[in-house]
């Protein structure tokens, strides 16, 4: 992987502290908010900001929970495309695009797209989240090189020993994020982000926030949805993350994300035999790859070709329920392997392993593994999503035991995904930073009279239709689900547009339980 710039640590301290402005002095009677100024938007990393939109700045308390980071503050980049018409404007329409640590600029050329016709009565605004992106101070953790060195390590996990050495790996990364950014990761929570976000509905003079979240997005809708309940008014989550465990419980968190694995892999695998001009693993394509798990799956396993590995196929089981060309390619290269090992065929390496794989992938293809930002540093979106899991988490121990154990826990309901969906959050163990007590909203998820339309597909690698089912509950009567049959994350089909379209616009929801045909059912056909 090409290098880029190398930042000295040193440098880190005082950079951030440049960035954290002063805050009006505490008990001091809290000034309305100024009206946002908009402008030309800046360069992205990769892409661009659509014609037509405008950019501007707010500035917010670093903390909200007292302090010395009370009286500094922090600021954030947003994004606004102003209602077009024909009609009346109806309001602002805040949206999210997941992540944690993906960028909302980079979300603007996708986010008319995904509100239908409601784009047009609406001034659309979204916002890279403190830390993230163009919002300042942006979160840098480490040197360049370092960074690099952390993130793209490889343990071979199936060994006790290598579970070991992939914690400590990630504690390495915890600890530096520690040494250079703490006054920013001690603040980079959910909870955080949804005080932000009620700062930026108030700027904009709306007295109740309308939202549209996807993926780690519907975390923040639905803390906002309990925390400032009389304040929220029409709000659609799409993708659905299991808030209640991702506050609460981490060990069931971690076994519920793996077992979720492995049944859309199976749901994936079944989709390749009924579609076998399409996927180049069918043929008792389950079979199949039992035997080729089997197979790989001893520590030092001997096979005829070394790039025939147990980390390429865990790769491929996480992202061939991709549609379109991922999951084709994906699907190909099982069959490559297959063949290599059981048929004595050549190996002909069909894709490139990513050097970072993270377990929520963000949606609309936002850039991914690395986004090198306009500062030169690569690893904001890494360190971004770090922070905001490890301080919205229960605290985990930092014993690589206590990991060990939970992998193989994992592996019982999938021996391919349980490392893998573990140790995904291995840099908590034992994470520097923490929140006071009471601060973080962990529940319950049905204080208020919020009507939500809740939006997934029924075979989501990322963020399972059994979550969404479990938030539909969780947030109360008022709630509606619609499901997109078939696969992908964060994937929209005709009829879930039309009914998010419908509910911006006129405050109507289909039936709860509404499935949504025309999704992605043959996940290995092309786009």
């Amino acid at each position: 992987m090409r290098r880029l710039s190398v930042i000295s640590s040193l440098v880190l301290p005082l950079t951030l502290a440049a960035w954290l402005s002063p805050a009006p002095a505490q008990g001091a009677r809290a000034p309305s908010a100024p009206p946002l100024v908009w402008g030309a938007c800046p360069r992205l990393s990769q892409g661009a900001v659509p014609a037509g939109w405008q950019c501007g700045s707010l500035e917010v308390p670093l903390s909200y929970s007292g302090g010395a980071g009370s009286r500094q503050t922090v600021r954030l980049a947003l994004a606004r495309r102003p209602a077009r018409g024909p009609g009346r404007r109806l309001g602002v329409l805040f949206g999210n695009p997941g992540g944690p640590g993906a960028d909302g600029l980079g979300f603007t050329g996708l986010f008319q797209t995904v509100v239908g016709r409601a784009a047009d009565r609406y001034d659309l605004v979204t916002w890279d989240p403190r830390g993230v992106g163009h919002s300042r101070p942006a979160l840098r953790c480490g040197p360049e090189e370092r960074m690099e060195e952390l993130y793209t390590h490889q343990a071979d996990t199936r060994s006790d020993k290598g579970v070991r050495e992939k914690v400590r790996n990630d504690q390495e990364a915890a600890r530096l994020c520690r040494a250079n950014a703490a006054a920013l990761i001690s603040h980079m929570s959910t909870t955080d982000t949804v005080r932000d976000l009620d700062r930026m509905r108030q700027a904009l003079g709306r007295p109740k926030l309308d939202f549209i979240g996807f993926s780690y997005g519907t975390v923040i809708g639905a803390v906002y949805a309990n925390l400032f309940p009389a304040r929220t008014g029409r709000m659609v989550l799409h993708g659905v993350v299991d808030a209640r465990r991702w506050m609460n419980d981490l060990p069931a968190f971690m076994r519920s994300d793996t077992a979720e694995g492995e049944r859309t892999l199976r749901a994936a695998l079944r989709a390749c035999d009924a579609h076998p001009a399409d996927c180049a693993f069918a043929g008792g394509a389950q079979r199949k790859f039992d035997r080729l798990a089997a197979r790989l799956r001893p520590a030092g396993a001997r096979v005829p070709d070394p790039r025939v590995t147990w980390r390429r196929l865990v790769h491929d089981a996480l992202v061939v329920s991709t549609p379109g060309a991922t999951g084709r390619e994906a699907a190909g290269d099982l069959q490559a392997m297959y063949g290599a090992v059981f048929e004595n065929r050549p190996y002909h390496q069909a894709q490139a392993l990513p050097d970072v794989e993270t377990g929520l992938p963000a949606p609309w293809g936002l850039p991914a593994p690395y986004r090198r930002e306009s500062d030169g540093y690569s690893f904001n979106m890494y360190d971004s999503r770090n922070a905001t899991l490890c301080l919205d988490f229960p605290p985990a121990p930092a014993d690589p035991g206590w990991w060990l154990r939970q992998v193989r826990d994992a592996e019982r309901a999938s021996r391919v995904f349980g490392a893998f969906r573990v140790l995904d959050n291995a840099v908590c163990a034992g994470w520097p930073s923490r929140q006071p007590r009471g601060y973080m909203y962990t529940g319950p998820w049905n204080r208020g009279s919020a009507q939500p339309l809740i939006v997934n597909e029924r075979w989501d690698n990322a963020t399972p239709l059994a979550w969404a089912q479990a938030m539909r509950a969780a947030l109360g009567p008022g709630a509606r689900l619609v499901v997109n049959e078939g696969f992908g994350h964060g994937a929209v089909t005709r009829c879930s547009v039309h009914h998010v379209a419908t509910y911006f616009l006129t405050g109507r929801r289909p039936a709860d339980g509404t499935v949504c045909r025309g999704g992605r059912t043959n996940p290995f056909q092309e786009d």
